[in-house]
C-alpha cells in the first residue's frame, strides 16, 4: 500500500481484533495516540461501569465519522461504513496459543459456564470439547476470516496487500507499535503489553493425534500466519534501514 502523510492523517484506522491474539495492547496504544474520545470499541464491556458499548451496526453514521480508530471482534468489511478513506491493522497469533490462552483465561476470569468447563477439563480435553461445538470459531481458521472476510490464506493475502496499513504476529507486536509511533511522529509512545498469557506454550503437552487434528483445522491460519510474519519482518527491516 502506497502511503503518504496526508493519506495517513485522513484515514480511519480499523482494527479487526482477533480474540486471544494480543490485540488489547494495540487498542490502548491508539487510546494514547488519538485520545479515547476518538476511539470506538465495538460491543465492549467497560471494566469501570460494567456497561457495554453499542455494536458498530447500531451507531449512527454521523457519530461514527468522528472516530479515528475503530476496533472490535468483528470481521473485515467495516470500511464500507465510512466516507473517509480507511486502512486496516491486524494481529495474528499461533492458533494453538490462542486456544491455550482462552483456556487459561476462562479458568480464572471466564463467565460461570466457561469457568466451570475449563476447571473441570485438561487443556487437551478443553480443545476436544471446543472442536465438538460446531459454532466455535476458536478451533477453525477464523483468523483468515477476521482479517479478510475470505476463506483461504491466499485470498486473505491479497486483501492485506491492498487494504492494510500493517499486519503482524503477536510476537511482532512491539515492533508494530514502534512502527506506528514513527509513522504518526509520536516517538514518545513506547510499546506496551497487556493481558500477557502466563502459561508459555513449551509447558503445554497434548497428544500427537490432537495436534494433527488441530493442524488440519487451522491449516489456512497457519499458512497466513507464516506469510504475515515474513512480510512484516521484511517491511519493518526496510523501514528501519
Amino acid at each position: 500500500m502506497e502511503l503518504t502523510r496526508e493519506k495517513l492523517n485522513r484515514s480511519k484506522i480499523i482494527f479487526n481484533h482477533v480474540p486471544k491474539a494480543g490485540g488489547t495492547s494495540l487498542i490502548y496504544f491508539f487510546y494514547e495516540l488519538f485520545g479515547p474520545e476518538f476511539c470506538f470499541r465495538h460491543a465492549s464491556r467497560s471494566a469501570a461501569t460494567g456497561q457495554h458499548s453499542p455494536p458498530i451496526q447500531k451507531v449512527p453514521p454521523k457519530e461514527l465519522e468522528r472516530y479515528r480508530f475503530i476496533c472490535g471482534h468483528f470481521d473485515y468489511g467495516n470500511h464500507t461504513r465510512f466516507k473517509a478513506p480507511s486502512m486496516y491493522l491486524g494481529v495474528m497469533r499461533d492458533p494453538f496459543d490462542r486456544v491455550a490462552s482462552d483456556y487459561y483465561f476462562n479458568k480464572g476470569q471466564g463467565r460461570d459456564d466457561l469457568k466451570e468447563m475449563a476447571n473441570r477439563l485438561s487443556l487437551e480435553e478443553y480443545i476436544i470439547e471446543k472442536m465438538n461445538q460446531p459454532k466455535s470459531r476458536l478451533v477453525t481458521s477464523c483468523q483468515v476470516t477476521y482479517l479478510s472476510g475470505q476463506n483461504s490464506a491466499e485470498a486473505a493475502m491479497a486483501v492485506i496487500e491492498e487494504h492494510y496499513l500493517a499486519c503482524c504476529t503477536n510476537e511482532q507486536l512491539d515492533d508494530m507499535q514502534r512502527m506506528l509511533a514513527r509513522l504518526y511522529l509520536r516517538y514518545d509512545l513506547p510499546p506496551s503489553r497487556m493481558n500477557v498469557t502466563k502459561h508459555p506454550r513449551e509447558n503445554v503437552k497434548i497428544s500427537a493425534k490432537t495436534q494433527a487434528l488441530m493442524n488440519e483445522r487451522f491449516a489456512e491460519d497457519y499458512k497466513l500466519l507464516a506469510w504475515v510474519r515474513d512480510r512484516f519482518d521484511r517491511e519493518y527491516r526496510v523501514q528501519n534501514t
